[in-house]
């Protein structure tokens, strides 16, 4: 449809249903976790979010050479010759299985409105992944408006080659599964996200030099990585019986946190320029670092309130039994 759009409409309704269906990827990664052992588990989600991240950022660098040379429709028809390559390898490779009772699929929909109420961790992590994708994607909407103006004037194709810099952190992703298997998934968060506003503060010299846009997209990328491998480790332990539920939470946050992004993006570009952009784009993780520094205070008051009321507890018991055996 996309290649063949005649018009905006179409062309529109096309991007809306390539929109809703590429989100089963995500169905992809629930599938590995559920089948991954605890102790391994975020070392599988993290080579296959390692794939997803290197699509969104090849895309980038191979829709600009397709583009350039073969002309824009000739990418659509390519990723649709894809997608039908896609279809047959999962069937070979994913394994069935058994419906397990008959759902009503409105009462498990209104299930997952439950499970966000009785999750804390989850709502945390979901928001801490709608603020890195919306960062993420501020700077990649935000990349063109700059690097296709003064004073750079790149065509499409050099512009996507840039995307092969966000690639180079991949492997970010690798690790920050293997640190989540061992425990350390809380402590990344304030970590990754000052390397996020690091980032940010490179990215805000790029108009003086690309080396700086080098290296900060090369730094938010392993950052983004590092948190959404992070979050995934810590929300495929929550409620195991609905790990698809709880994915569909996951999943609408990043995909909102992505699309807000972009929004955020064209809007602080056509304010302020680079400068307004990158201003724009250090807010999101300073939030996401402000809202875990709030959960720690929390964290910490309600383990002390549990300190003072163990003793209290251990005296009552102790007069009980004092009195038990006068």
């Amino acid at each position: 449809m996309a290649a063949l759009s005649r018009n905006f409409d179409m062309f529109a309704a096309a991007s809306l249903l390539i929109g809703i269906t590429s989100s089963g990827v995500m169905v992809v990664i629930s599938y590995v976790a559920a089948r991954a052992h605890d102790s391994e588990r975020g070392r599988r989600v993290g080579q296959v979010m390692t794939g997803l991240i290197l699509g969104i950022l090849l895309a980038r660098t191979i829709s600009g050479l397709v583009g350039r040379f073969f002309g824009w429709r000739s990418m659509y028809v390519i990723a649709a010759g894809v997608v039908v390559v896609l279809l047959f390898a999962l069937r070979a490779v994913m394994v069935s299985e058994h419906a397990r009772g008959r759902l009503n699929y409105r009462q498990l929909l209104f299930s997952i409105i439950d499970l966000v109420r009785s999750e804390r961790q989850l709502r945390l992590r979901s928001l801490y992944s709608m603020l890195g994708l919306g960062t993420f994607s501020v700077l990649w909407t935000g990349l063109t408006f700059l690097l296709s103006g003064a004073p750079y004037h790149y065509s499409e194709a050099t512009i996507g080659m840039f995307g092969l810099v966000g690639a180079a952190g991949s492997a970010s992703a690798n690790l920050a599964g293997r640190l989540g298997d061992r425990g350390h998934a809380q402590r990344m968060i304030p970590i990754l996200a000052v390397i996020l506003l690091v980032s940010w503060g490179m990215l805000a010299l790029g108009q003086r030099s690309i080396v700086w846009i080098v290296l900060g997209a090369f730094l938010l990328d392993v950052a983004m990585q590092g948190l959404q491998v992070t979050h995934q480790t810590v929300i495929f332990k929550i409620a195991p019986h609905a790990r698809s539920r709880v994915t569909a939470v996951f999943t609408t946050s990043a995909f909102f946190g992505a699309s807000m992004g972009s929004a955020i993006a064209t809007k602080s570009f056509a304010l302020d320029g680079w400068a307004g952009l990158s201003l724009a784009g250090a807010v999101l993780p300073a939030i996401m670092l402000l809202v875990w520094g709030i959960d720690q205070l929390r964290s910490n008051s309600r383990l002390r309130e549990q300190k003072c009321r163990a003793p209290s507890a251990v005296r009552l018991l102790g007069r009980s039994a004092h009195g038990g055996s006068k």
